[in-house]
């Protein structure tokens, strides 16, 4: 993981793709033994990521370690980074759920899409990111000219794709044979369309 730090040695952006860390990033190994946190609870000592002050221990295993801090690094984190960055981390983003409190800038994984909160708000089911009209979430990116938009690759069964779904994967269209679709449109579960 690479991260940046205020004077105090304070996170204040973290992200695991070595394409966004530029001049001033640490490279830092991810802390196994401890999850969760806001990113400025974290600070860099001696190369590592160390909580200061220390919260309630959470037990995790070495392979949730990154798994487990990384959603919570990239939310904080998801003001600063671009679109284009955004969508590189989206299957580390949390799912939209009812009832919970977002900032503005906050980032979500809903149906197919990727949404950043216009404003500070706690979510209501009457206003999931999709509903024509709510102007709580905006979708990040662009679709293409025909209103088609790039394949994300779904991290639960809210963000799978359903039956017909068309979507654009290595600069073709594909649709989606099955309901409830979590496959690379390369494996299983899609057929190349051909263009119209």
């Amino acid at each position: 993981m690479y991260v940046q730090v205020d004077e105090d040695q304070r996170l204040v952006c973290a992200v695991d793709n070595p394409d966004y860390a530029g001049e001033g990033w640490v490279e830092v190994p991810v802390p196994v033994d401890t999850v969760g946190g806001l990113l400025s609870d974290w600070k860099l000592r001696d190369d590592k990521l160390v909580f200061d002050p220390q919260p309630p221990q959470i037990e995790a295993s070495e392979t949730d370690g990154l798994h487990g801090l990384l959603p919570v690094l990239v939310q904080n984190a998801a003001g600063r980074l671009d679109d284009q960055q955004l969508l590189q981390v989206a299957g580390s983003l949390p799912v939209w759920q009812v009832g919970q409190a977002y900032r503005q800038e906050d980032a979500v994984r809903y149906s197919t899409g990727v949404y950043r909160a216009v404003e500070d708000h706690v979510s209501e089911p009457a206003a999931c990111p999709t509903l024509a009209g709510n102007d709580m979430w905006i979708r990040v990116g662009r679709p293409h000219a025909d209103g088609l938009w790039d394949w994300l690759a779904p991290v639960s069964q809210e963000t799978a794709y359903p039956l017909g779904a068309r979507i654009y994967y290595q600069g073709a269209i594909y649709q989606s044979l099955t309901e409830t679709n979590m496959w690379t449109p390369s494996h299983y579960g899609w057929e190349k369309v051909e263009s119209e």
